[in-house]
């Protein structure tokens, strides 16, 4: 069996390695992203270069990884995406099982934070309720059938309103449609929302963990008896990567010590 394109003598990595972010710059896997590739650069001795490639909920920068040489020098960042998309759309271009090889668990998100623009007048789901029943209102989503999308569609449900999703190519273009008032609300990652929040040009309204996370301990959760509304999403994040299993387990070993997540991990 044949495990690789190159030689088997020579030394891996022996060139820069090519990690595919399947979203827009600018958002929490994104992030992750270019903090692995650089502590594994670091690691490793070659390059790791981030290369995105968005559309379609992830499917079109995951098809890449899926048509490429397996031979270890190209990387998917998967979010969780990845393992919603087989139970959504009826055919992918790849086979998620088959076609990948798991290289190393990043971690995982306890919850997402529901956001509104400064001038959506608005202070908590309960309010942003009502107001969606006054007028339209709209939402930004990653892509159909994004974990942002499936928060937002179940705010939707839970709530009896008819909020519109609008879709992005990622979390970045849903920040900007945030912040130009394009759509009034959204779901964010934690690590993204901290950091949009300090300039102040966008409102928490409420944790869709069961708990108040640590970064916003002053934000409510869903479960808050002023909210009617309840919810709760987890995103995972995996590195994977279309090559050899046998240079998989090596990589995973590199990675698990270059990163934070991996070390603190139990």
């Amino acid at each position: 069996m044949l495990f690789c394109a190159t030689p088997l003598a020579q030394e891996y990595p022996s060139r820069p390695i090519r990690m595919v972010m399947p979203f827009a710059p600018g958002g929490p896997t994104d992030i992750v992203a270019r903090i692995v590739s650089e502590r594994l650069a670091t690691r490793i001795g070659q390059p790791v270069v981030i290369e995105n490639r968005a559309g379609a909920n992830g499917i079109i920068g995951t098809e890449h990884v899926a048509k490429s040489s397996p031979d270890g020098y190209t990387l998917l960042m998967a979010p969780t995406s990845h393992a919603i998309n087989p139970s959504i759309y009826r055919k992918l271009p790849y086979d998620t099982l088959k076609d990948f090889a798991s290289v190393v668990y990043l971690g995982a998100s306890r919850g997402l934070v529901m956001v509104v623009g400064r001038d959506v007048p608005v202070k908590t789901p309960q309010d942003f309720v009502a107001l969606s029943k006054k007028q339209n209102t709209a939402y930004a989503a990653a892509g159909v059938g994004n974990f942002t999308h499936l928060a937002g569609e179940y705010f939707n449900m839970v709530a009896g309103t008819n909020v519109l999703a609008v879709q992005y190519k990622g979390a970045g273009p849903m920040v900007q449609a945030l912040y130009s008032g394009e759509v009034q609300a959204a779901f964010l990652g934690p690590v993204q929302a901290i950091g949009l929040m300090k300039d102040g040009r966008l409102r928490p309204l409420a944790v869709t963990s069961p708990q108040r996370l640590a970064q916003f301990a002053e934000v409510p959760t869903m479960r808050n008896p002023a909210s009617r509304v309840t919810t709760s999403t987890a995103a995972s994040r995996r590195r994977c990567m279309r090559r050899p299993r046998r240079r998989a387990t090596s990589s995973s070993s590199s990675t698990a010590r270059s990163t934070p997540c991996s070390r603190s991990r139990r």
